[in-house]
C-alpha cells in the first residue's frame, strides 16, 4: 500500500514523495506553549460529505506533548464511503477509526507527520506569501508539494459563528480518485479546516475546532 494520508475522523490519506534540491526545509520555530497543545485538550469537527453534515461521533483527545509536538488520539464512526478503503488497517479497531497521529502547532505555523516514513512536513507558516511551496522528500524518487494559493485580506472564511482571515494551502495528489486536498489556517485558531476533493467532483470537507484556544 501507498503512503496513508488522512486527517481528523475521516483518516490518513495516500501520498508519494521524491527528491527535491530546491524543497524548503519542513522545520517549524515559534512558541509551542499553546492552551491548544495542552493535553486533555479535546477537538470537535463538523464534518461534510457534499454538503451534507454527517454525524461521526469522534473522540479527538490530546494524549502527550513534548517540545511542541502534540500526540492526538482520534476514534470515529468511519463512513460508508470507497475512500475508507484507504485507510491502513493499524488505524481501524472493531470497525472504527481508531489510532494515534502527531503533528506541531507553533505561533509560527503548523506541521504534521502523516507520512509513511513519519518525517516532519509543514502545512503552511503564519508568514507565508502566495505562491509559498512546502515539498517533502521521501525514498522511491516521488515528491508531494503543498502550495499557497491564497493568504486572505478580509475575514471571508466561514468558521462556525466567525469568519476569520485564513491561508489556503492546496497538496497536489497522484492518488487514484483523489485531485487535492486543500487545508486553511489561521495564525489565532490554527489549524481550521481540511477538504479532501475527489476527481469525480465530490468531497469531504471538515472545519476543526479545539475546545482551548
Amino acid at each position: 500500500m501507498k503512503n496513508l494520508y488522512y486527517f481528523f475522523l475521516i483518516a490518513l490519506f495516500i501520498t508519494s514523495c521524491s527528491k527535491s534540491n530546491d524543497a524548503p526545509p519542513n522545520e517549524l520555530g515559534g512558541d509551542s506553549n499553546l492552551p491548544m497543545n495542552d493535553v486533555g485538550n479535546t477537538y470537535n469537527a463538523s464534518v461534510y460529505i457534499n454538503d451534507d453534515y454527517v454525524n461521526l461521533n469522534e473522540s479527538v483527545v490530546i494524549t502527550n506533548k513534548e517540545d511542541g509536538e502534540v500526540i492526538v488520539r482520534i476514534q470515529a464512526d468511519l463512513p460508508d464511503l470507497p475512500v475508507v478503503n484507504l485507510i491502513s488497517s493499524e488505524f481501524i479497531k472493531n470497525g472504527k477509526l481508531d489510532g494515534e497521529f502527531r503533528f506541531k502547532n507553533t505561533s509560527e505555523g503548523v506541521l504534521d507527520y502523516f507520512n509513511k516514513e513519519n518525517k516532519p512536513f509543514i502545512i503552511a507558516k503564519y508568514d507565508a506569501k502566495v505562491g509559498d511551496k512546502y515539498e517533502l522528500d521521501l525514498a522511491g524518487g516521488r515528491k508531494v508539494t503543498r502550495t499557497v494559493t491564497k493568504k486572505s485580506s478580509s475575514d471571508d472564511f466561514e468558521w462556525g459563528w466567525y469568519y476569520l482571515k485564513t491561508i489556503t494551502v492546496e497538496q497536489d495528489s497522484d492518488i487514484p480518485g483523489i485531485a487535492k486536498i486543500i487545508y486553511n489556517v489561521n495564525h489565532k485558531f490554527g489549524w481550521v479546516s481540511v477538504e479532501v476533493v475527489m476527481e469525480d467532483g465530490s468531497c469531504i470537507f471538515l472545519l476543526i475546532f479545539s475546545n482551548k484556544y
